[in-house]
């Protein structure tokens, strides 16, 4: 019974030092989505304004933890002299680690 319980808390502590989400790979073409804010203009081809691009990133952060890749960026006309800054991006995932030491992407998370 001993070593039983010997191996078990073994088992728990190494596993207490790695770390993993758990998720299984996905089909990627569902893994991007969009976020936009609006902000005030009439021009066809305007930059997305400090106020906006503010607001985008907080919603980004609440969504994306491990950081994310931008994959399309647009200021789009609206109504009544507004615009929408849109994003279309996708979150970079988890990172795999044992006792501090990450390994690449490629080893844990195919293609």
């Amino acid at each position: 019974m001993g070593r039983w319980l010997m191996g078990a808390a073994l088992a728990a502590m190494l596993a207490g030092c790695g770390t993993f989400d758990g998720s299984l790979p996905t089909d990627a073409a569902r893994t991007a989505f969009g976020v936009s804010a609006t902000q005030p203009g009439t021009s066809e081809y305007a930059a997305p304004t400090p106020q906006s691009l503010q607001t985008l990133h907080w919603k980004v952060a609440q969504t994306c933890t491990g950081g994310y890749a931008l994959e399309r960026q647009a200021v789009d006309p609206g109504q009544n002299g507004m615009q929408f800054a849109d994003w279309q991006l996708r979150c970079r995932p988890y990172t795999f680690s044992v006792l501090g030491i990450s390994f690449p992407e490629r080893w844990w998370y195919p293609d």
